[in-house]
């Protein structure tokens, strides 16, 4: 399959009102599987998507290494990442913070998709909606792994929604 790499970038202040993704929108077409998304050492920052992930809407699989994405918004879902249809997403030594969306402050995580967050911190991302936004990250039939080698790494810090993680529909946790 096809591969995107970023390296030592900066995605700034972009706003895709009506579209999904403000930044970056990794999606397969016509029947073909998304290409393998990497960052490494990028800054993601101030970015807005109309309808579902402020950031990226992936739908394969993603590797965020050494990068921050900082005050990204979602209109409906995920305002840093809106993952869907499977896939995996693995953040390695990376921050997100100050997040927002309705539903999933920082993440929202749908239907079969692993997000993986190793020495990573997650912290003040925002839901709105009151009943199942999950602060920082909604989980909806998807898996979470968290790992860490030590220090402030983890998932913190965050408001509204149903709480800190909201999950549904069987999913996972640490493991």
């Amino acid at each position: 399959g096809s591969e995107l790499l970023l390296q030592s970038c900066s995605l700034l202040d972009n706003t895709n009102s009506s579209g999904l993704a403000g930044a970056i929108d990794s999606d397969g077409v016509l029947g073909e599987s998304a290409p393998a998304l990497t960052l490494d050492d990028c800054t993601v920052s101030r970015n807005y998507g109309g309808r579902t992930g402020g950031v990226l809407l992936v739908d394969g699989d993603a590797s965020i290494v050494d990068s921050l994405f900082e005050d990204n918004e979602g209109g409906s879902a995920g305002g840093a990442l809106n993952m869907t249809g499977g896939g995996e997403a693995h953040f390695e030594d990376s921050t997100v913070t100050g997040s927002a969306a309705p539903v999933g402050g920082a993440f929202a995580v749908y239907k079969g998709c692993l997000l993986r967050l190793t020495d990573s911190a997650v912290t003040n991302s925002t839901s709105t909606t009151v009943w199942n936004g999950g602060a920082a990250l909604r989980l909806d039939v998807a898996r979470l792994v968290c790992s860490s080698s030590g220090g402030d790494h983890g998932i913190w810090g965050g408001s509204g929604g149903a709480g800190l993680i909201a999950v549904s529909g069987g999913a996972g946790g640490n493991g």
